[in-house]
């Protein structure tokens, strides 16, 4: 939603291989949720997976962190080199989403968690996914 808002706003087109396609370029979204994801995991790894107790531990944290950025950045670069957007949509795009994450994991941490627990009480879900197995 934040994505196609954005595009309507700034009504930025896509590089001229592209320009047949009816959609704007700016921010890419392919790009913010990459950002989103490799932000929001960083975070989650920074403020759950705590204590970093031996080598093992900070090795495996180390490289699901990178492993991730990775991931995002392979995900921008083809972007840009398949010529669906411009260098600057694609970073926007992923600036956009990793701002995106810095504001959803305070409150999914702060606000929402508290309620994990009653949501997975529900007889619908436990229905659904049998939990009692």
């Amino acid at each position: 939603a934040v994505n196609s808002i954005l595009k309507s706003i700034i009504k930025q087109p896509r590089p001229y291989i592209h320009s047949h396609l009816k959609t704007y370029g700016m921010p890419s979204d392919h790009s913010q949720f990459m950002g989103f994801l490799a932000t929001y995991v960083c975070g989650f790894i920074l403020t759950r997976c705590r204590p970093f107790r031996g080598r093992i531990m900070v090795l495996s944290y180390t490289c699901a962190a990178a492993g991730v950025w990775a991931l995002a950045l392979i995900t921008c670069w083809s972007r840009v080199y398949l010529g669906y957007h411009t260098a600057e949509q694609v970073i926007v795009g992923c600036c956009v989403g990793s701002g995106l994450a810095l504001f959803w994991l305070p409150l999914v941490l702060n606000v929402l968690e508290p309620y994990f627990s009653i949501i997975a009480s529900w007889p619908l879900l436990n229905l659904i996914f049998d939990v009692h197995r």
